[in-house]
């Protein structure tokens, strides 16, 4: 099975972005690492004169590996209370999930 790869990606007032990460690191990191999710890569970008965006790329071994994630954050009270906070913080966010089609060369590299 190919692997699964999650980006969730958040735009934060410049003011609070620090504030975030620092919440993510203790609050919703450990949990999502006990779900099998891996962090693979966190960005950070301007995305404007007073809001940084930030992302997070995420991987899980396969798509039951994902659904199974899924499942357990649904019934997890304090990944629904990281979200909220998320969401009363942020100007945008999202998430994303594509699975790897196969292994691919590009040809102009």
């Amino acid at each position: 099975m190919r692997p699964v790869r999650l980006t969730d990606r958040v735009v934060a007032p410049l003011d609070r972005a620090d504030d975030w990460l620092d919440r993510w690191a203790v609050a919703y990191l450990p949990r999502a690492r006990s779900r099998g999710m891996t962090p693979t890569g966190v960005y950070r970008a301007h995305a404007g004169p007073d809001t940084i965006e930030l992302t997070v790329v995420w991987t899980l071994p396969h798509p039951y590996a994902f659904y199974a994630m899924r499942s357990a954050a649904n019934v997890d009270p304090q990944v629904a209370e990281f979200w909220a906070y998320t969401d009363a913080l942020a100007i945008e966010r999202d998430r994303r999930a594509s699975e790897l089609l196969e292994e691919y060369t590009c040809p102009a590299g």
